[in-house]
Formats: C-alpha cells, sequence, structure tokens
C-alpha cells in the first residue's frame, strides 16, 4: 500500500507570509482589535499546532500503511488519515477565527481572509472522507487509483491554503519576525 507524503513546508512558508501581510501597508491602525504581537502569536501557535497535527496524522498513516497486510486494513488506516486532516484543518479554522482581528489598517479583511482559506480547505476536505471510504478494494491498481484521487483531492485542498494572500502589513511582519513560534515555521 504506497501513499503519497503530505508536503507541508511550502504551504506553511506561504501561510507565515501570509499572517505577515495581513491588512495593508499603511501604518495608521483601526481602534479596536488585538495587538500585532497577540495575533501573530496565535495565528502562529495554531499554524504550528495544525502542523504538527497534520505530519502526525501523516506519519501514523506510514507506519500503519507499511504494517497494512491488506487493501482493506490499509484503506482503514487511510480512512483515518484523511479524518484526521479534516479534524486538524477544522481545528486550525476555529483558532485562526479566535485569534481575533488584529489592530491594523485593513486587519478585519486579513485575518478574514486567512481564516476563510482554512474553513473553505476544512469543507473541501470534509468531501474526501466519503471517497476514501469508498476505495475499492477488490484489486491493488484500483485501490491505487481511487487512492490516487483522494490524494490529488486532499492535496488540492491544501494548496489552495497557501493562495491566502492579503496585503503586506509592516507591523505584522515585524511581530512576526520577532515570534519564536513564526520563526520556527518559516525555517520549515
Amino acid at each position: 500500500v504506497r501513499l503519497t507524503k503530505v508536503r507541508l513546508a511550502p504551504i506553511l512558508v506561504a501561510l507565515t507570509l501570509a499572517i505577515a501581510g495581513c491588512g495593508s501597508s499603511s501604518s495608521s491602525s483601526s481602534s479596536s482589535g488585538v495587538s500585532a504581537a497577540a495575533y501573530v502569536k496565535s495565528v502562529c501557535g495554531t499554524l504550528a499546532n495544525w502542523k504538527s497535527d497534520v505530519t502526525g496524522a501523516a506519519s501514523k498513516l506510514q507506519t500503519a500503511s507499511s504494517a497494512a497486510k491488506t487493501l482493506a486494513e490499509g484503506k482503514q488506516q487511510y480512512v483515518v488519515f484523511v479524518t484526521s486532516l479534516v479534524a486538524a484543518t477544522g481545528k486550525a479554522a476555529s483558532g485562526l477565527q479566535a485569534a481575533g482581528i488584529p489592530n491594523v489598517t485593513g486587519g478585519k479583511q486579513g485575518a478574514t481572509t486567512l481564516s476563510q482559506a482554512f474553513t473553505k480547505a476544512s469543507t473541501s476536505l470534509a468531501g474526501t472522507i466519503a471517497k476514501a471510504k469508498a476505495i475499492p478494494t477488490t484489486s491493488a491498481a484500483a485501490y491505487q487509483a481511487a487512492a490516487s484521487g483522494v490524494s490529488n483531492q486532499f492535496k488540492s485542498s491544501l494548496n489552495s491554503l497557501a493562495s491566502a494572500s492579503p496585503k503586506r502589513n509592516d507591523a505584522l511582519k515585524a511581530a512576526a519576525a520577532k515570534d519564536p513560534t513564526c520563526k520556527a515555521l518559516n525555517a520549515g
């Protein structure tokens, strides 16, 4: 049972850059919301947890699929993996919403863009659960073809996260550059 590896590094770099981009480049700020530092700390913490959840699920899948003796066992592990992706991405969407609105010009638009990207990806990924459950186990070829289709769909959903690109904001960029979790995410 061969499964493709989830590549998160490019997505995380793009998302971390998107965090620094929330809002516009104007130096004026809005009158309510959370500080730039608090916002990026919360967002980068959410993304770090998401990365951990997804890479943990991928690692479990690799181990379990190597040990799978039948296609049915491989399929069961694949369904667990896809379900874990959906849960992790939904949890991240909630965490991004809970991060609040950064107190910068355009902060609401930027924060909304980022959280909606995860909400959309979570919804898209949810559709892959039924497809994973429908993977046939009658032949290795049929299994692999269906599993590849599911993999392509969840890769597309995850790659759509990288397109969340609000306008650049210097205050958020500076806060992200100082935050250890953001720096770790940028390092890969």
